[in-house]
């Protein structure tokens, strides 16, 4: 019992902290007009304290709404948020004083022996509390974009990149699917690139650029400036003794690497299986 109990208050939290905010505007409102009527010296009416008093209990609902519609119309836009905030401050505004005398006018009108006309009402509330109605929107809207603001956004897991896997060559009119980890290297024949396989080589119509864009770095790594290889078939790599270097190839192939390549290719040693003669 007392479990289910505790399971209903918390699914339905804000709903219970909204009606004990109203709860306790309401006895704060009354305790006012009741010392109020003790230093004037006058009858203090409760219903009516009530009923004027609803002027503050419509801050919370209009206050929730005000919240919802920045939420809605917020954008990437200093500007266009900033508009949207000096908005709905004058809209919710309207709203609660226009409102608050049409609510008191239609309960006095069924409820008491005397009404209280909207255009007094009306008076009472823009005389009284314009500036408080206009004080309390504004610092909703300012919570609203400085709790944005404030909040460091959670940090969501980077999505890794996804590389090509299979690469569509054609060869005497005939598309094959190649799977990325048979290619060696890949070199540059202009407007071509030539791809060179376990399965043979092909041409296939792409830059080197959209090539090394296209496939996964941590494995493909440009060497020179026409060509680029597969680190997984790298033996080994010999310096030419002027800074540039001679690989190495598993197929038996042999490639020169540029000086201008050679620290991304050996950042990349650690992580592959190669034999070193430098």
């Amino acid at each position: 019992m007392i479990g289910t109990f505790s399971k209903h208050i918390q699914r339905h939290t804000k709903l219970y902290l909204g009606f004990g905010l109203l709860t306790l505007v309401l006895l704060v409102g009354l305790g006012q007009d009741f010392l109020h009527s003790v230093l004037k010296d006058y009858n203090f009416q409760a219903t009516e304290s009530l009923l004027y008093n609803s002027f503050w209990v419509l801050f919370l609902p209009l206050s929730i709404f005000q919240l919802k519609g920045l939420k809605a119309f917020q954008t990437g836009s200093r500007f266009k948020n900033l508009t949207v905030m000096i908005g709905s401050i004058i809209v919710v505004s309207a709203i609660h004083f226009l409102l608050f005398p049409l609510i008191v006018n239609l309960v006095s009108t069924l409820f008491f022996s005397h009404v209280y006309t909207f255009n007094r009402v009306l008076f009472y509330g823009l005389s009284e509390h314009l500036y408080v109605g206009l004080a309390i929107y504004s610092l909703v809207a300012v919570f609203h974009y400085s709790r944005k603001t404030a909040t460091p956004a959670v940090s969501e897991i980077a999505e890794s990149p996804t590389y090509a896997k299979t690469i569509s060559v054609s060869l005497a009119n005939e598309t094959s699917v190649l799977n990325v980890s048979e290619i060696q290297s890949i070199e540059a024949a202009s407007p071509y690139v030539k791809l060179i396989t376990s399965k043979g080589n092909f041409l296939h119509t792409e830059t080197l650029k959209s090539m090394s864009e296209k496939l996964d770095p941590s494995i493909f790594v440009r060497v020179h400036k026409s060509t680029i290889i597969n680190m997984n078939g790298v033996s080994s790599y010999k310096s030419r003794l002027n800074g540039d270097y001679d690989i190495r190839l598993s197929n038996g192939a042999s490639t020169r690497m540029s000086r201008n390549y050679s620290q991304a290719f050996k950042a990349l040693l650690n992580t592959h299986q190669v034999s070193l003669k430098n």
